[in-house]
């Protein structure tokens, strides 16, 4: 119940949307897409038997320490394209979008397949060790739970006030849902928490990855990341 007391118009002089968190949306060319789709099959294929089910009706292919998607099918040319492709978007993703003053070249660190079927969802989570993360969509059956990314300045020490669902702002919501679409690839900031909703019909076919620096810059000093 609200309580109604006196008002007086006011002018408001301007808004600043300080510090967003940029979702960023990636077409992979389209005489590509099908291609790498049976690829991925293909990849799904050879190692179907040690698949990782942790969570009920969703597979995960390639997410075992030392796996990688796109380095365990170097006899798959589109992967190496698909690979090129990604460092190229993390170098939009940070340098010309966000003007960040750091080296543009990136080790794609994970890559993994995921098959979500009827009934999966995928809990709250952050990708540890992730500088920005990533995800494409190889196939998105309608009736697939979207992925949805969760507001950082709610915590459980933090008072929310929540509001209506038709009244949903930036400066309001809990969380926001991605604009799923197959052949697209969103890219976000590592540390942000997300989650799938539950598929309630057909399959959702996805790529993820992770992306870490090669190099860090720290005043005078560079750090170069070295693989294993």
């Amino acid at each position: 119940m609200h309580l109604e007391k006196e008002f007086c118009d006011v002018e408001r002089v301007g808004v600043e949307n300080i510090w967003p968190i940029p979702l960023a949306y990636y077409k992979y060319p389209d005489d590509k897409q099908e291609e790498f789709k049976q690829a991925v099959r293909r990849a799904i294929k050879k190692v179907e038997g040690g698949k990782n089910d942790w969570q009920d009706n969703i597979w995960h292919f390639y997410q075992h320490a030392n796996e990688h998607l796109l380095n365990d099918n170097k006899d798959e040319p589109i992967f190496e394209h698909f690979h090129t492709w990604l460092k190229s978007c993390y170098k939009d993703y940070v340098i010309t979008l966000q003007k960040w003053d750091m080296d543009p070249n990136a080790f794609v660190t994970d890559c993994w397949v995921n098959i979500t079927k009827k009934g999966g969802e995928q809990v709250i989570h952050t990708h540890a060790n992730a500088f920005v993360s990533g995800t494409y969509y190889v196939r998105l059956d309608p009736g697939v739970g979207g992925i949805a990314f969760n507001n950082p300045n709610i915590m459980p020490n933090r008072p929310y006030i929540g509001c209506n669902a038709s009244d949903m702002t930036i400066y309001n919501a809990s969380g926001w849902m991605g604009a799923q679409k197959e052949g697209v690839l969103i890219l976000w900031p590592g540390h942000v928490a997300h989650h799938t909703e539950k598929t309630t019909d057909g399959t959702r076919v996805s790529v993820s990855m992770n992306f870490t620096p090669e190099v860090f810059t720290a005043g005078a000093y560079r750090y170069r990341i070295a693989p294993e």
